[in-house]
């Protein structure tokens, strides 16, 4: 691992840590087939530290001003700041949301599959798959979203991505990409500020509400372990609680569009 570290090509941890990964997919591999290993070398080896960027938490202020930029710029994908905010919904999770996903009478939102590069493709982890309570601010924002751009109708109900580039496409990354970066900018964010960073907001605020549980948090950011959670996104909350989910209408309580 720190002979990776050293390569200039694999400066990032992330990088180094699929590495990692694959080799110990190779080593439990080769062992189920019942080949005799002197040990495994893998649990020997520390893996690489990951974490955010550090440039801060974003505050409701920031997550409006990057919404209000994007709608400035492409009024189609101001939704995706808000899915990624109040829902958590990673990049390809929210290009492949589709209205079938959504129960907004209920507050529901199933994640379900997600898009990479142009393609359906399987969640992140296990843990990733998961239907979510909604708050009643990103059921509102939908609804709003729903009126101004009309999905196709199909056994009366919605149908067809959330977010789509004309009304029937899905969005691509490097199209939504350039409309992102544009938006951080005008929004006035720090450069570098990433959908990640939507992530990071919405499991600080459901964890410093102090009204979930831990084990309820780290279900509704569907990380697979606790303490990817906690070490990385959040401090935990002293209150336990498995209510409805309403931290968003509080947090933009002052929004009123």
């Amino acid at each position: 691992m720190d002979h990776l570290l050293t390569r200039p090509q694999l400066r990032s941890p992330y990088s180094v840590n699929q590495a990692f990964q694959s080799w110990v997919a190779l080593t439990h591999h080769i062992t189920d087939q019942g080949v005799a290993l002197p040990s495994n070398i893998v649990a020997r080896i520390k893996r690489a530290a990951t974490a955010p960027p550090t440039r801060g938490l974003l505050c409701p202020d920031n997550v409006k001003a990057l919404a209000a930029a994007m709608r400035r710029r492409r009024p189609r994908y101001a939704i995706a700041i808000w899915l990624g905010a109040c829902a958590g919904l990673r990049k390809g999770e929210i290009f492949g949301l589709k209205w079938e996903h959504i129960d907004l009478q209920d507050g529901l939102l199933t994640v379900q599959e997600q898009l990479q590069f142009g393609r359906v493709a399987p969640l992140k982890s296990r843990a990733s798959y998961a239907t979510l309570a909604m708050d009643h601010f990103l059921r509102r924002r939908l609804t709003e979203h729903l009126s101004e751009f009309p999905a196709v109708l199909r056994a009366g109900h919605p149908s067809g991505y959330v977010v789509t580039q004309d009304g029937r496409h899905p969005v691509t990354r490097g199209g939504f990409d350039g409309q992102w970066y544009r938006a951080v900018e005008n929004a006035g964010l720090a450069k570098g500020t990433c959908l990640t960073d939507l992530r990071v907001f919405y499991a600080s605020t459901l964890a410093n509400s102090n009204r979930h549980s831990p084990k309820k948090v780290q279900r509704l950011v569907r990380h697979a372990h606790m303490s990817h959670t906690w070490d990385l996104y959040v401090l935990p909350p002293l209150v336990d609680g498995m209510g409805r989910v309403d931290d968003f209408t509080a947090a933009f309580a002052d929004d009123s569009n």
